[in-house]
């Protein structure tokens, strides 16, 4: 085994979605990629139309707003990339070190692959480019808070 870890989502409600990220490396090389599926999120719901049904539209993509995080790796390498995921994926952002972010006064920070070939409006998190090792005894947190777009 690689990496033990995974991804919770602790809020899924109307607008926003809260997410965490927990990993610990538990061998000498292991690469990790952990996916927020868009399509699994909980849906955007109006009142009982004409025919008794409530409407629903799906969630399309995700916007950044904050994200607090450490990720305490031996090499730089080893970094924690969030993606948009497409048929290139397109970064949010690149984390190592310990801090936090708030996208929240310029509206967060959109899925960069919209509207690039192959996007699906998911998320990757994944360690660097989804090749680089991370090392036992590296540790990994990171949590999201995320803007629904419908």
């Amino acid at each position: 085994m690689a990496a033990v870890g995974s991804t919770n989502t602790q809020f899924d409600g109307t607008k926003r979605l809260t997410v965490s990220t927990i990993l610990m490396p538990t061998e000498s090389a292991g690469e990790f990629t952990f996916t927020i599926d868009v399509s699994a999120l909980n849906n955007k719901r109006f009142p009982a139309v004409a025919n008794g049904n409530a409407a629903a539209i799906p969630c399309v993509s995700l916007s950044l707003q904050k994200i607090w995080y450490s990720v305490s790796v031996a090499a730089r390498e080893d970094s924690v990339s969030i993606v948009g995921d497409a048929t290139a994926d397109l970064p949010y952002i690149t984390l190592h070190g310990n801090g936090s972010k708030d996208f929240t006064m310029i509206g967060g920070i959109y899925n960069p692959a919209l509207g690039t070939g192959g996007s699906t409006g998911d998320v990757i998190i994944r360690s660097n480019d989804g090749t680089a090792a991370t090392t036992a005894g590296d540790s990994i947190s990171i949590h999201m808070e995320w803007l629904k777009n419908y």
